[in-house]
Order: C-alpha cells, then structure tokens, then sequence
C-alpha cells in the first residue's frame, strides 16, 4: 500500500468516528496528494539471515520495486571494495537488478535484489556475523529514501572451532602426547579420526607409531629411533556435519647435551720479591 493511501484511509476513519460533524477539509486532502514520491512510497526488503551450514550464499528481494514510478533508481550506500559491493563484519554483499520465477503466477519477476555471502575481514562469531545494508532509492521527483536491511550470516562449526596442532619436537625413542588447541571451547559430539593415507602408512613403516582420542583429538606419538620428520592428517568431524583437515607436525632428533663452555684455567701468577 502506498503511504498516501494509508494516509487518507487514517483521516476517514477519523471521519466516520466523529460523525457528519466532521469532514475532511479540502486543504488536508492536497496537503496529502502533494506529498513527494518518497512520502507516498516505502520501498521493503525483509532481513537477510542464513546459515552458512545449508548455504553458501543467501539474497534477499524488494518485493515491491515493481510498483514504484517509472525512473526510480537503487544504490548500495557506503561500498568500501566497488562502487556495489561491500565488505562489513564478515559479510561481503552487493545490490543486483535480476529476474526471479514466481512459483504462484508463473512468470518471471524482475526486482533490486541483496546477494550476502562470507567474508575474511573479520573473525567468524558463535553468534552469527551481523551487519547493515543501506540502499538509496531515488525517486523521479527528486526525493529519495534509505532503505535498511540486516544481514546476518551464521557460521559453521568448522570455522567457529577450528583445531589447531603445535608443532612438537620428540628425542627418538621419545612418547609425547599433544592435543588440539580449539578456538572457543569444543563443540559436543565432535570427533577426530586419522585421515588414512599413503602418507600415514609410510610414516609407520619408517618406525613412527600414532594413536588418537577419537573423542578429544589427542595424539599420542613415539618417535622412530633415526632422525625423522612427520606431518600427520586428522580429520576433525563437527556436529553440523561440517569437517576440517588439521595437520600435525613432529620432528625427532637425537639427544644432545646442553653446551656449557669451558671456563678458563686460572693463571698461575707468582710474584718475587726483591733484596737489596
């Protein structure tokens, strides 16, 4: 409905309560019809919110562009990357003028429509990425509105709490049992297995021997007994269904004494004395 014809349905009303005593003025109802195009219109785009386990990419339409004057225009305020794309709070999205089947009339709609997907600008939130597209619409009378849509993308688990090995360094021979170190806290239900590979299999022959808490990610490792180098693959399993492959790295070497540097023998100084 357009904001004149709400308007005017308002001072009927108004009308129709207070009886014949009332009228509407001639003068209110051209103050109403001599609004601009931006006080009649509204242009409407519900908020964008997906979650990035079920889709990559989510969008949102105006549903009712179709009805505003021949002549009037969308822009995506504030792009910082191009002229209509911008990159918010881990949210890269952009304003595009494209054609969509409608399911209920059979035909093709045309409408300005809100593309969002991830972004790396900023760290992933348990809570979701959140930010505000603003779109100028300007009408052909010189008037214009801003529009203001929320996006709001929900992370997977896999990025939320990535697991990340350190390094480690054995003495061969040596067992060490390292874990994960996982960004938030651990997500219930996650699981951690051995990716089974060519890889792994050589690694073993070469005397490496690896064991992992499918429950908890800790590897427990003994390092072969000649100078070794392993990258061992472990698939991370989260709840959503989502997955990471993290690589740990071992390095074992021999044992070597810490140098200590040799101090000095003392001088052997020996002072005669003189007679006279």
């Amino acid at each position: 409905m357009k904001k004149t014809t709400r308007a005017l349905t308002l001072l009927a009303a108004v009308s129709l309560t207070f009886g014949s005593a009332m009228t509407i003025a001639p003068s209110m109802a051209i103050a109403v019809e001599a609004q601009t195009m931006a006080d009649q219109y509204e242009p409407y785009a519900q908020d964008l919110t997906f979650n990035r386990t079920d889709e990559s990419y989510g969008h949102t339409y105006f549903y009712n562009d179709d009805e505003m004057p021949e002549g009037t225009t969308f822009h995506l305020l504030d792009a910082n990357i191009k002229d209509n794309l911008r990159d918010h709070n881990g949210v890269l999205f952009s304003l595009h003028y494209s054609q969509s089947w409608n399911t209920n009339t059979s035909k093709w709609e045309y409408h300005h429509n809100l593309a969002a997907q991830q972004s790396n600008s900023v760290s992933y939130k348990d809570g979701g990425n959140t930010t505000t597209a603003r779109v100028l619409v300007q009408y052909p009378d010189g008037s214009q509105d801003i529009a203001e849509v929320q996006i709001t993308i929900f992370p997977t688990l896999a990025q939320v709490k990535a697991s990340t090995y350190s390094d480690t360094q054995l003495i061969l021979g040596e067992t060490k049992t390292i874990s994960p170190t996982i960004n938030s806290t651990r997500a219930k239900g996650t699981t951690y297995t051995f990716i089974q590979s060519e890889n792994l299999t050589n690694l073993r022959e070469q005397g490496w021997e690896f064991s992992i808490d499918n429950s908890t990610g800790q590897i427990t490792t003994t390092a072969p007994d000649d100078w070794a180098y392993a990258a061992l693959e472990v698939l991370a399993l989260y709840p959503d269904g989502t997955s990471q492959a993290v690589t740990a790295k071992f390095n074992a070497a021999p044992y070597e004494e810490p140098y200590v540097p040799e101090e000095p023998a003392p001088s052997d100084r020996s002072f005669g004395s003189s007679s006279s």
